[in-house]
């Protein structure tokens, strides 16, 4: 599934998702996370006022007293310190929105509970010192109504997905019908409350909705600028080293570093210019292509730096961007496995391709220059003798400077050859590298 179809938001306008499963499952874990905060500190307030207002029981005759203290205690206010540890164990994110939903449904049937109990609710509020302007059942009817709405609203702090807000408010509607059955109000309060009704369940629905479908296309967008940000930092990877790719997006400029000590491998495929006079450009290209990314895992593999290829030339560096002192170490290590390499690739003809290689080591400066097209490369007498090495050499040989053997011959099998003339550099006594010890 391509990246952009798998955030795709299905059914917008009424229950939206994601096309993707795997990327819905990612949503709500991010959603029910930023929300889990919200609904353990409003559960653990709620937990502790329901436990509080005990007292609001005492106002009770006998035997409506002892009902309501033991639901209050022994059935009430466990279940909301099991909600409460719900919210607080390893299912708090992955079931949050079953948690909170069931906690919301407690105390909004523990409310209506707890009235319907009252015998005599006027009477109550007469021996608290409040004045209930309202008669008996329409009192009671009301303290019902309104604690329903104010709990119902309530449940958009603790983000509750559209569905299970509406399951919240058709539970909300049965305890309102319950409510009238039982406490019997007048007909004039039925039909004022219905309005408060409707509209709190529209404003209820439509903001769960509308925080749904924003978080989506936040997470969208969030999601698909990432994956374009993470495209632009492998693609700015594939062209620079790590580091000079950071200190570049830091400091945009002219990089240029000084290296005392860099080794510089230069491999070219011999007999390359008469192959592109007999093939089609596309197999050349695809040959190179294959060659080539042979090279660049093996020079990922040693922990060398690929600079750059010069049509059928590869050159790569060790020692650079970081200074390493096993540089030299490196680049004979990559030459000798690219030798190996190169053995099982064949022209169009079944013919062997065969590769000259030369390295050197030794002093170089290595930059980025220009704003366009930029490119990580290196410079110095030691990349033009390196380059020497390899026009120099024989095929299926690697050449090196008496430099780089004398830092070699501990640890590798050395053929010395005898001295040739090297252009711009005159006579020069150089070396054959043949393998580990």
């Amino acid at each position: 599934m391509r990246v952009d179809s798998q955030y795709e938001i299905k059914n917008q306008k009424w229950l939206p998702c994601f096309a993707s499963p795997r990327v819905e499952r990612q949503f709500m874990r991010g959603f029910n996370l930023e929300a889990l905060t919200a609904g353990r500190v409003g559960f653990f307030i709620v937990s502790i006022v329901w436990v509080g207002f005990f007292w609001f029981d005492l106002q009770m005759h006998e035997p409506q007293r002892s009902s309501a203290l033991f639901f209050r205690f022994f059935i009430g206010a466990p279940l909301l310190f099991l909600v409460l540890a719900a919210l607080y164990s390893k299912y708090a994110v992955t079931r949050y929105q079953l948690i909170i939903t069931f906690g919301i449904i407690i105390i909004e049937s523990s409310i209506f509970w707890i009235v319907i109990m009252i015998d005599d609710f006027k009477a109550i509020c007469d021996s608290m010192g409040l004045e209930l302007p309202l008669q008996d059942a329409d009192g009671r009817a009301l303290f019902v109504f309104t604690w329903l709405l104010v709990i119902f609203m309530g449940s958009m702090l603790v983000r509750l997905n559209i569905l299970q807000s509406v399951f919240n408010g058709l539970v909300v509607v049965f305890l309102n019908a319950l409510t009238v059955k039982y406490c019997q109000p007048t007909m004039i309060l039925i039909i004022i409350s219905i309005p408060f009704l409707l509209a709190t369940l529209a404003v209820v629905w439509a903001s769960s909705l509308h925080l749904q479908q924003m978080t989506r296309q936040n997470f969208r967008i969030t999601k698909l600028l990432a994956q374009s940000m993470n495209e632009s930092e492998n693609l700015l990877l594939n062209i620079l080293p790590a580091q000079i790719a950071d200190r570049l997006k830091a400091t945009p400029g002219t990089i240029a570093d000084g290296f005392n000590n860099v080794s510089v491998l230069f491999a070219d495929i011999v007999g390359f210019t008469v192959l592109s006079e007999k093939y089609r450009p596309d197999v050349l290209v695809n040959l190179l292509n294959n060659i080539f990314s042979d090279f660049d895992k093996i020079s990922e593999k040693y922990g060398a730096e690929k600079i750059k290829t010069i049509g059928d030339a590869y050159m790569l560096a060790a020692g650079i961007p970081k200074a390493k002192d096993d540089h030299y170490s490196i680049v004979a290590h990559c030459a000798l496995h690219m030798l190996q390499a190169v053995k099982k690739f064949t022209d169009p003809e079944g013919n062997p391709i065969r590769i000259r290689i030369g390295i050197h080591t030794g002093p170089a400066i290595a930059g980025v220059i220009g704003t366009r097209k930029f490119s990580y490369d290196l410079w110095g007498d030691t990349v033009n003798t390196a380059s020497r090495m390899e026009s120099h050499g024989n095929a299926d040989k690697i050449q090196m400077t008496k430099e780089m053997a004398d830092k070699l011959r501990r640890d590798f099998l050395i053929e010395p050859r005898n001295a040739i003339e090297v252009k711009g550099k005159g006579k020069m006594q150089t070396f054959w590298l043949i393998g580990p010890r």
